[in-house]
Formats: C-alpha cells, sequence, structure tokens
C-alpha cells in the first residue's frame, strides 16, 4: 500500500533484494511501532497483573516496582480499583544495571494497561493500516522517489489518516464501562 501511495511498481516479497523492499524492511518495524504509539488502539491493548521486579523502588519514592512487559510499547495506566478513584501514579525506569526497565507505583498487585507490540498484520484495524501505510510511504518517499514535494504530500496525508483512523477507533469503546473496578465486580 505505502508503495502505491508513491507511485512506485510494488515488490513480490520483502526479501526480493530490490531497493523497495530493502527499504521496506528497513523503516517496517519502526514505523509500525511508531504509529502504534500515536494513539491508545483498541486492537492493540493489553492488560496484565504487574510482576515484582527486583528492583528496589524505594530510592525513587516508590513502594513497588514490577517488570515492564516484554510486549510492550507503551504504558497506558494502570487500572484503578474502584471506578472513578484518583489516577494511579507510576513511573517508568530504565538503568544500565537492570535488564529490563520496571514500572514504580504505589500500587500493590496493579493491572498495567499497556500497548503491545503487535507483529500480525492481521490484527490490525482498516483504519490503522491506511493510517500506517501513509506514515510508511512518508519514510519512503525521499529514499526512492529523491522528491521532497512527494514526502511533504504523503506526510500531510498522513496527518489526515491518523486524524481520521483515531476518531474511528475511540468511536468503539466505552472506557466507563472498561474500568469496572475489582472491588465493584465482587459485589
Amino acid at each position: 500500500m505505502a508503495l502505491s501511495h508513491l507511485g512506485v511498481p510494488p515488490i513480490v516479497n520483502l526479501k526480493e533484494g530490490s531497493t523497495a523492499s530493502d527499504l521496506c524492511n528497513l523503516f517496517y518495524e519502526t514505523t509500525r511501532d511508531f504509529v502504534l504509539q500515536d494513539h491508545d488502539w483498541n486492537f492493540a491493548e493489553r492488560r496484565r497483573k504487574g510482576e515484582l521486579s527486583d528492583f528496589d523502588p524505594s530510592d525513587v519514592g516508590y513502594s513497588y516496582a514490577y517488570r515492564y512487559p516484554s510486549d510492550c510499547l507503551k504504558v497506558r495506566r494502570i487500572q484503578q480499583p474502584v471506578k472513578g478513584g484518583p489516577k494511579i501514579e507510576f513511573t517508568i525506569f530504565s538503568k544500565p544495571t537492570l535488564e529490563d526497565s520496571v514500572i514504580a507505583t504505589d500500587e500493590q498487585n496493579p493491572i498495567i494497561i499497556y500497548t503491545a507490540t503487535m507483529r500480525e498484520v492481521n490484527s490490525f484495524s482498516a483504519a490503522f493500516r491506511t493510517a500506517f501505510s501513509w506514515n510508511m510511504a512518508g519514510n519512503l518517499a525521499f529514499p526512492l522517489t529523491k522528491n521532497l514535494g512527494i514526502q511533504s504530500a504523503v506526510l500531510s496525508a498522513y496527518q489526515l489518516f491518523i486524524g481520521s483512523a483515531k476518531s474511528t477507533d475511540s468511536s468503539e469503546t466505552n472506557e466507563n464501562l472498561k474500568e469496572t473496578g475489582r472491588y465493584i465486580k465482587a459485589r
């Protein structure tokens, strides 16, 4: 799709060794992750109970530290135990002495809500795929066409499509129903 936005002939596969396929391979993952992080996409939302880390959070003013989920691109929030309760504060730490990042918070046994790395294209919504293809085209435009005008036009199109995609995605959720706390569910 991205190549067609540029008027470039399609590739047969990503391993064919052409300039277009090499550039698609170069930009694909970074572009996908960028667009995934640009919005809290419904299809990419995951929830996971926090797994305690060995990191001592008291040094940074928190009570608990949890492992950063291995498939996490962005922590969105920590689920509130009670609907309408205060927002739960957290901080992400990544130190050279740690293998992985940690989520420091004062919440015991949190449910971490995050954007997952999505590798399976079939799980992408149609709106996301369209916006993603325009962003990818923006990254490919100058290396393939050597024309900054085309790159600028394609990135302007991305802005239109990402806005529409965000709107479509946001209209498919009812956040008030999602955040029912564990205490209310127990009733």
